[in-house]
């Protein structure tokens, strides 16, 4: 507490800053907790707060309480009648009438101090969210921040104060880089995206600047995207359909508003993109017409907001295109598919290599199939991209249709490298707890195998560990920005002197064997918010890779080895459902399973949330139901061992 209510001073080669903590938890209160209490109990509980907090300090008339909150949370969003003006004008009233408390700025408490203040070496990049991820770091975020900048620097000239300037501010003044991407969702991405656009236009505008020479891509009008898992395939590019088989794990879309084309597949393999086309009539038949299909892609810095030839928006920055022009055809069905890159003014640059020419195979027989690199398109796995397929008729300068219906959300899954050093089994149909527990009720719930762990593998990739946990099911209804929805693991390692016995966090309903107390707790979930944590027992907390692979129901953490130098030892590896607003992330288990609960506990205020554990061999129900409803003490844990040799064996 003393250290938050004093000033420190930073020092750089270009300045100082004088910087103040915020008191979180007075600061959350008036955020999250008082809208629905009334005034006089609110203002109360504050002047009590910030009472406790005087008596526990020494000389506090030297000390400052920093109170700091979003203005949006607590006079739009907590529920404040008035919009929490009758609560801030009767908190002041309340800090007038008390003598022992006064208000004031950062200002006047440095002058009051005489300038007297901590030096801090260096202070370390940080947000309410931990790091910058939520505003930063992903491609539709990266691709905002650069027009900014762009229009920033294209008004430059323009004095303070004017049209062109305030524009500029009113973009920069807001959370607009909250939604975008995908680990927030706003609710209103698409207005908030138009708002944003206008205002950087208007700067464009403001300044003198033509509809002509203002970056095209901001004219774009957002669609909301499918959000689709890519599939991996192995397919034999001949024109016809092999098998079924070699196309089952991909994406398909299908649609009856054409009269060129029914379905569209996507999946990927080692290198390659795949595409194929179902066409009304025979594929070979639209040979040496004028009729080009077009995958648009984003992943560039430069976007157009019209297609090439149809002058049709898609919904999504146009960066790139792939194009299979079916008047050059060969008559045997036989040709190339070729990169167009927008220049963000409305043009098309070819942008095809020689280098991969024989990689970048169509063949047009019964259906059209199609691949290309992964280098070709500068996407890496994991990487989120956009696409939809369009055909254009490119002498007549005509749009047909574009399937699917809204622009895809996909991303390349990162397969697993390195050598694998551990694995065991987990049986299958053991997702029931101590033995009873059932799945809520709502039907995104309706797929058996959702917490079911089937198999652990740990994979030394050089300079991290991989980790991959494949389950019985995985599907992602709520469109997850990691690709899984329903899935939370927790895993506790022992892999050093020391440690603890409690959990990080009391939700999972469990306790641990002093003989093998934890020295890391990783956390993963679909969410990056909360879902790629790694914690030590002293409570440093670290971001690490989650991916996912739903067709192989398959997810796979990347912690750096700086981070955890050694992975063998004891491991607690747990299974929960994902509940964002539940306490920890967990979904309870209660008696009775209803919409949103899963059911089966006997005892839910001492019985676990856990679906499924690695337990040893066995023991999973016996363990699980070792908790003592009388003493209130939670069922404590046996760990697995973990030696890295290959084939390692062994779990429940």
């Amino acid at each position: 507490m003393r250290q938050l209510t004093k000033p420190y001073r930073v020092s750089s080669q270009k300045g100082e800053a004088y910087v103040f903590f915020r008191y979180s938890e007075l600061s959350d209160n008036i955020s999250f907790s008082y809208g629905n209490k009334s005034t006089s109990y609110a203002v109360d509980d504050f002047i009590e707060e910030l009472k406790e907090i005087k008596e526990n300090l020494a000389n506090p008339r030297e000390k400052l309480v920093t109170i700091a909150v979003d203005g949006e949370n607590w006079m739009f969003m907590a529920g404040y009648p008035n919009n929490g003006r009758s609560f801030l004008e009767e908190l002041y009233r309340e800090l007038e009438k008390t003598e022992w408390v006064k208000t004031t700025t950062p200002g006047k408490f440095i002058e009051s101090q005489k300038g007297e203040t901590t030096e801090i070496d260096k202070l370390a990049t940080g947000s309410w969210a931990g790091d910058l991820s939520t505003w930063r770091g992903e491609p539709e975020e990266d691709r905002a921040w650069r027009r900014l900048i762009e229009a920033r620097q294209a008004i430059q000239e323009e004095p303070p104060g004017s049209p062109a300037r305030n524009a500029i501010l009113a973009a920069e003044g807001s959370d607009w880089f909250w939604w975008y991407g995908t680990d927030k969702d706003s609710g209103n991405d698409e207005i908030f995206d138009g708002l944003f656009k206008t205002h950087l236009i208007n700067s464009y505008r403001q300044s003198g600047y033509s509809r002509e020479d203002i970056p095209a891509e901001l004219f774009v009008d957002k669609s909301p995207p499918i959000a689709e898992n890519l599939g991996g395939v192995k397919v034999t590019l001949d024109g016809t359909i092999t098998s079924e088989e070699e196309w089952r794990n991909a994406v398909h879309f299908q649609t009856d508003a054409s009269e060129i084309y029914t379905d569209l597949y996507l999946g990927y393999g080692p290198n390659d993109l795949f595409v194929r086309i179902d066409t009304v009539e025979e594929a070979r038949k639209y040979i040496g017409q004028d009729l080009s299909f077009n995958l648009y892609l984003s992943g560039e810095t430069r976007a157009n907001a019209r297609t090439r030839y149809g002058e049709t928006k898609l919904g999504f920055p146009l960066s790139q295109m792939v194009s299979l022009h079916m008047e050059d055809v060969e008559a045997d069905g036989t040709w190339n598919v070729f990169r167009y890159r927008a220049d963000g003014k409305r043009n098309w640059k070819f942008a095809s290599s020689i280098s991969n020419l024989s990689r970048r195979v169509a063949e047009v027989g019964e259906i059209i199939e199609f691949k290309f690199p992964y280098e070709t398109i500068n996407i890496e796995p994991e990487e989120n991209f956009t696409l939809r397929l369009s055909a254009e008729r490119r002498k007549a300068g005509t749009q047909l249709t574009s399937i699917p219906e809204r622009p895809v959300r996909t991303r390349i899954p990162k397969p697993l490298s390195g050598t694998r050093v551990f694995t065991v089994n987990d049986p299958e149909g053991d997702d029931y707890g101590p033995g009873n527990y059932s799945y809520p009720k709502n039907s995104v719930f309706d797929h058996e195998g959702l917490f079911d762990l089937r198999k652990y593998e740990i994979y030394d990739a050089g300079d991290k560990w991989l980790l991959s946990f494949e389950f019985g099911a995985m599907t992602n209804p709520w469109d997850a920005p990691l690709g899984f929805s329903h899935q939370l693991i927790n895993l506790y390692i022992d892999s050093e002197k020391g440690g603890k016995v409690e959990p990080r966090k009391e939700g999972a309903g469990v306790r641990f064997s002093s003989e093998a107390t934890w020295d890391y707790f990783v956390k993963i979930a679909g969410w990056p918010g909360y879902g790629r944590e790694l914690v030590t027992a002293d409570g440093e907390g670290y971001k690490i890779d989650v991916s996912s692979n739903v067709k192989q129901k398959r997810v796979i953490a990347g912690i750096p080895k700086e981070l955890l130098p050694e992975i063998d030892g004891n491991h607690y590896l747990m299974v929960f459902s994902q509940d964002g607003y539940g306490r920890d992330h967990i979904r309870t288990v209660q008696k009775e399973a209803s919409t949103w609960q899963g059911g089966g506990a006997k005892h839910p205020s001492v019985s676990s949330n856990v679906y499924d554990y690695l337990a040893p061999a066995g023991e999973q129900k016996n363990i699980l139901s070792s908790y003592d409803r009388t003493e209130k003490k939670y069922a404590t844990l046996k760990p697995f061992k973990v030696s890295p040799n290959p084939n390692t064996g062994g779990g429940e």
